[in-house]
């Protein structure tokens, strides 16, 4: 490939200096498009480089979005495990709640039933009293 373009670079000079007559001539020829096409080759490579680091600086921007959105849905779910552990916190404590008052109103009503034997057991006690003093006294 580089001997083309050195061909391709030699015919131009000479086709620029009318055919190679005057040596001179020729030969200022070839240099000037040699210098034209190594200021061209490093254009290329400067525009090369310009579009890598271009391409370098938008991946790096790519990673960083990346790296905020996951950042972002990391704390969205963070929050969101937050609040469901608040929610069943406040679940349980609901139930604990409602578990007290179930004992408590269970408790109250044995001790109701418990007073109620108690009595009806203190009337048949002072009945059956009642009735042995009678016996006793022969009425």
């Amino acid at each position: 490939m580089k001997n083309v373009l050195i061909a391709g670079v030699a015919a131009f000079a000479l086709v620029a200096c009318g055919g190679g007559e005057g040596g001179d001539s020729a030969a200022d020829a070839v240099s000037d498009a040699a210098d034209a096409v190594v200021e061209t080759a490093g254009d290329a490579v400067e525009a090369t480089g310009d579009a890598v680091d271009a391409a370098a600086e938008a991946t790096g921007d790519a990673v960083d979005a990346t790296v905020d959105a996951a950042s972002d849905a990391g704390d969205a779910i963070a929050d969101t495990a937050s609040d469901v552990v608040d929610g069943a916190t406040d679940v349980a404590g609901d139930v604990a709640d409602a578990a007290g008052d179930a004992v408590d109103a269970a408790t109250d009503a044995a001790g109701d039933a418990a007073n109620a034997v108690q009595d009806r057991v203190e009337e048949v006690v002072d009945g059956v009293e009642e009735a042995a003093e009678e016996t006793a006294s022969g009425s």
